[in-house]
């Protein structure tokens, strides 16, 4: 987005300040673990795109989910969440439409209950639309990645 002149702010932590600095990004400072810097990371951008994760403190990533809920106030909200939130569905082709069954594990589980929290929100109060991108684990190489 920076490339097309959109301003971007992109939440990081200070020690990851540096990998993130350019012309047209302005850096926010924060951490998962802190709700009012996610807050003000959101406050007064056109769009949210959430990816980050603990993977080993799921209440922390609840609690970052909700912070960030309570400071998005315009615009679509991505959240990159996982195919943990599926739990072991009951069909062997899982669609998108595919309802989640019980995840088995606590970062399947609060993946899960972040989509909630996002479609709840999503639409009030002046937000716009949300997505929650679950994606694979794809580890490389492998002989099944392409590479080139």
């Amino acid at each position: 987005m920076a490339a097309r002149g959109r301003p971007v702010r992109a939440l990081v932590r200070p020690e990851s300040a540096h990998l993130v600095a350019g012309e047209g990004i302005e850096v926010a400072e924060g951490d998962l673990a802190d709700p009012r810097s996610l807050r003000d990371a959101v406050t007064g951008v056109d769009a949210v795109i959430h990816s980050a994760c603990t993977f080993t403190s799921p209440e922390v990533d609840v609690a970052a989910m909700r912070a960030l809920l309570d400071g998005w106030h315009q615009g679509a909200f991505v959240f990159v969440s996982s195919v943990d939130a599926y739990g072991r569905p009951p069909v062997v082709e899982v669609t998108e439409d595919t309802p989640s069954a019980e995840p088995l594990t606590a970062y399947g589980r609060a993946k899960l209950d972040c989509e909630r929290m996002l479609w709840e929100a999503a639409g009030t109060g002046g937000r716009g639309g949300a997505t929650a991108v679950r994606a694979p684990l794809v580890w490389g190489p492998h002989p099944g990645c392409a590479t080139s």
